[in-house]
Parts: structure tokens; sequence; C-alpha cells
């Protein structure tokens, strides 16, 4: 007869694999769970599946943990990015405040830029996307973006039927441009 602190059914039932079995199941235990076992395993079979449920519930455990860290790294990595950004802005309005007088008020509007551009793009820069694309691919996405803006201008709109390739041209030319919110880029009255 084995000694051992659960029932044994034969000498057969204590082999020296069964043992093993329930060190590796007490182990198992300890380290996932801290030892709380509510229901253990009576048969060899349920050993088996026990340790077998246990790696996988790790494997998946440890998969789930390592693509959480690989996101948050990465946003962390944009994040720090960012920060040293505005850190170079902020020594830049520092300096040029000092030397040239800069108010107050157009410091704040540029860190406000900034923090803009961060909110709305997580600093994305959508020209240096543009400029690896191949030429049939940007202008694509040009159109796509740009194309009923065009459309709508009024001195462009009778040249549009009899001339179709003005709308890819004009597309083509044009330079994607952030402007922060309450910026004016023109006045109605600064158009004829």
């Amino acid at each position: 007869m084995c000694s051992a602190s659960y029932s044994c059914r034969g000498e057969d039932a204590c082999s020296f694999s069964r043992h093993y079995l329930r060190a590796l199941y007490a182990t198992s235990t300890v380290f996932i769970s801290g030892g709380l076992a509510a229901i253990p395993p009576r048969s060899h079979n349920e050993n088996l599946l026990a340790v077998f449920l246990i790696i996988v519930g790790t494997i998946f455990a440890c998969h789930v943990i390592a693509r959480f860290s690989a996101y948050f790294k990465a946003r962390n990595a944009s994040e720090a990015r960012h920060s040293q950004r505005l850190q170079s802005v902020r020594n830049f309005l520092e300096v040029t405040s000092r030397r040239h007088g800069m108010s107050g008020a157009l410091a704040r509007r540029i860190l406000e830029y900034y923090q803009y551009l961060w909110d709305t793009r997580k600093g994305l820069d959508e020209q240096s996307v543009l400029t690896g694309l191949p030429a049939h691919l940007k202008l694509e996405v040009l159109m796509e973006s740009a194309a009923d803006g065009i459309r709508e201008i009024s001195f462009v709109r009778p040249f549009l039927e009899s001339h179709p390739v003005l709308v890819q041209t004009l597309a083509s030319l044009l330079q994607p441009v952030l402007v922060s919110p309450n910026t004016y880029v023109y006045r109605k009255d600064q158009v004829h």
C-alpha cells in the first residue's frame, strides 16, 4: 500500500506515474489558483483532464496578457513621442518669447493646436502616409476625400462636364492641412 494523502484503490492505482501526475496537478493548482482547488480530482483521468485544462488556461491567460501588454506598449510609445514633441514646442516657445517677445495668447494657441493634433490624429502624419503610397493609390485617396469639395467650388463647376480630368488634377495638387478649431482659413468677404 502506498502512503499518500488521497485514497488509493489498489497498488496499481498508486503507481509511480500517478504520484508524478498528482504532483504536477498540485503544482499547477498552487501556481494558478494559490492551491485553492475546490473539487480535487479523484481518478487518473480526472487528474489528466485537470492538468490539461490548467495548462490550456495558463497559455490562454498569458496570450491575453501579452496582447494587452503589446497594445499598451504601442500606445505608450506614441504618447511618449507626443510628449517629447510637446516639450520641444514648449522649449521653442520659451526661447522665442524671450528673444522676440511672443505674446502669451499666440503661445497658448500653438500649444492648443498640438493638443488638437494629438486628440484628432493620435500622432498620425497624413502627408508621410500619402508620400509612401504609389501615385495611383495616392490619387484615389485624394479623390475620395476631396472630389465632393472640388465639385462644390462655383468657378470649377462649369468646366467639370467638358473637362472630367479637372477634378483629378485639382485633387492631385491638394495637400492635406489640419486646421485647429475656431481658426479662419478665409472669410466669406475675402473671396470674390
